[in-house]
């Protein structure tokens, strides 16, 4: 098969999973079991698990392997409900957010190697020094916000050369529990 074959069944393929109609198996009037998982290693984007670049990977092969998607958790941001998922890739271990949408999936990931620090806002915002980094962050663009609910929490990261903060509804603890897991 040539690339762009190639690369057209795997679109394909992944367009079908994503907008894979669910179905209800049981529920008891707090909660409802589906037949199929919300989401899966297999639910990664393609640019996650594939270098799509012709001529650096004539043969199109999975060059990152993700093997697992699991401890999600989930909020509502702009309206919609978006996934905290860990995940399980053959050279790293990360946290995706996820915002699924039918026929569109946007997702961004911190890398857990990236996360300098993981802060409660309370706490950390009685600094004067803390709150003029904010400020400043926040001036430049560099602050990002998980959810349009309150935040708890910051973290701050390594974006490539720089540094950036990801505001979160979740509590500091909770998301140091979760990358303690790691």
């Amino acid at each position: 098969m040539k690339f762009e074959e190639r690369l057209e069944w795997l679109k394909a393929e992944h367009e079908a999973l994503i907008t894979k109609k669910n179905e209800s198996i049981e529920g008891n009037g707090v909660y409802e079991r589906y037949k199929n998982p919300i989401i899966t290693n297999e639910h990664a984007p393609l640019f996650w698990r594939y270098d799509l670049n012709k001529e650096t990977n004539p043969y199109l092969m999975e060059r990152y392997g993700i093997h697992a998607a699991l401890n999600s958790g989930a909020i509502k941001w702009n309206g919609k409900y978006v996934l905290v998922v860990r995940v399980e890739a053959a050279d790293r271990k990360r946290f995706a957010f996820v915002n699924s949408i039918v026929k569109e999936v946007e997702s961004r990931t911190v890398r857990t190697r990236d996360v300098i620090g993981i802060f409660d806002l309370d706490n950390a915002s009685m600094s004067a020094v803390t709150r003029r980094m904010l400020t400043e962050m926040q001036r430049e663009g560099r602050v990002e916000s998980a959810a349009d609910e309150l935040p708890k929490a910051f973290i701050l990261y390594r974006a490539g050369e720089t540094t950036k903060i990801c505001l979160s509804p979740l509590s500091a603890a909770a998301l140091r529990g979760r990358c303690e897991e790691l």
